[in-house]
Order: C-alpha cells, then structure tokens, then sequence
C-alpha cells in the first residue's frame, strides 16, 4: 500500500444537525439538542465534541421574532493534544410550534412582530472537517439544507458522500465526486502544515484599512497580548481569525 494512502483523511468527519430544544424552552431561551447526526457512532480516529451545540450557537438558542436570513460561519475546535477540526455551520430559522403567546417572558427576549404572532427558532446544520476549504463546504451545506427542505431524500446521500467516499491524502491527485447532481473536485494541500488562504487574507486586511493597523494586531499576538475581535457577522469574524493564524505562520498556537 502507498505510504501516502496510509495518511489518507476523510473529506469530512461528521454532518450533524442540532435544532432548537422547545421541551426546555424558558423566558424565550432553550438548548440545542443533536436530532440527527452522521455517523450514528464515533470515528476510532476523531470522536464528536461532547459540547458541539455551544459551539454551533454562539450567540444563545434564542427565538427570534422574525424570520432571518441563513448565516454561514465556521468555527475552529482544538482537542487536549492540539489537534485541529473545522466546524462549518450554516444557522437557519424556522417556525416554532407555539406563538409567541404561548411563549411565558418571550417579549422580553425578542420584539414579537406585529404582522403575525410567529416566532422562530434556530436550527444549524454542522460539518465537521479537519481541511479548511470554506467556500466548498459553504456550498454542501447549502445544498444540504435545500435537500432538507424538498424532504426527497437526497440529503442522506450527499451526507454519504461527504463522510464515507471522498478522503485526501497530501501528493495525490485530486479526488472527482458528484455532489447533488454537481461534479466537483478536491485535492489535499500538498504540504498540510501550510494553510490555504484563498481571499480570507486580502478581506482582513481590507477591513483592517492599513498596514499600520495590520502590523499593529501581528505586534500584540507575537508579544503575547490579548486580542479581542468584535462583528455583527459570524462570517466575518470566523474569516478574520481563520486569516489572522494563516498570516503568523509557521507559528502555531494550538
């Protein structure tokens, strides 16, 4: 067996999908609960992270008074040895069972709307990857979550796919998959220490507004300062990180 074949790595671990939890619901607030999750059992190599449904809502399982738009962000998890994995999550809402009538404190969480008395809840469907390739996995989830939408039955398999028949491995070539009727292809960064960037660089730096500001920032994470970054976008700040680690290579902090 090819040596190369031996390092192989699945294209992704797991697909999880983590939905609002109404039986907890109090003053407008719940938990998120695992309803389905891909595979049913852990990896012998990489296990789910026990507090996935933290991760997956950072800003609280909260209902919302309107519907809002699906939100892509991705969060990095770091295990005891340093091991990294990539949460990719795409946030969307639903309509929650109840109204907000039946919600006790709901109008002192969220500003029920006035055309109707709905109220939404989140829901977030999750991949879990040890490669950083945003915009690809932007895209199976959006196909993922469309798939669930139809209730077709496609979404099982596309998950299938994910997990089970595509794994990349450094110097191989690139792998062919159909994904939703869609042919794509991915290929394992030839050096996996080396973080593909694609324009998450050229974006932080761009909203940073100058070099001074960039080398400022590199200066306080070097002398071991604190940073704290703050947007209303999820996006924007996963990237900003994700951008911010690429741009301190080869340092490393696990």
């Amino acid at each position: 067996m090819d040596d190369r074949l031996r390092d192989a790595k699945r294209l992704a671990d797991y697909v999880v999908i983590i939905a609002f939890d109404e039986s907890q619901l109090r003053h407008g607030v719940s938990v998120g609960c695992i309803v389905q999750r891909f595979p049913q059992e852990d990896w012998p190599d990489v296990s789910l992270s026990p507090s996935l449904d933290v991760f997956s809502q950072p800003n609280g399982w909260i209902l919302a008074a309107e519907p809002r738009t699906p939100s892509f962000f991705v969060n990095t998890l770091t295990d005891m040895i340093g091991a990294r994995q990539f949460a990719y999550c795409l946030q969307v809402y639903e309509p929650c069972c109840g109204s907000a009538d039946d919600v006790e404190g709901s109008s002192e969480v969220c500003e029920v709307s006035t055309n109707d008395n709905v109220l939404y809840k989140p829901k977030v469907i999750v991949i879990l990857s040890r490669f950083s390739y945003f915009d690809l996995f932007r895209n199976c989830l959006n196909r993922i979550h469309l798939a669930l939408l139809e209730d077709n039955g496609t979404a099982e398999s596309m998950i299938a796919t994910l997990i089970s028949s595509v794994c990349l491995a450094p110097g191989l070539p690139a792998v062919p998959f159909t994904f939703a009727s869609e042919r794509l292809s991915v290929r394992a960064p030839s050096y996996p220490t080396v973080p593909v960037t694609a324009d998450k660089i050229a974006l932080f730096v761009h909203h940073l507004g100058s070099i001074y500001n960039l080398l400022l920032i590199l200066c306080a994470v070097l002398t071991d300062h604190k940073l704290l970054m703050r947007s209303s976008s999820l996006s924007r700040l996963s990237d900003s990180c994700f951008a911010l680690r690429c741009l301190l290579y080869p340092f490393d902090y696990p």
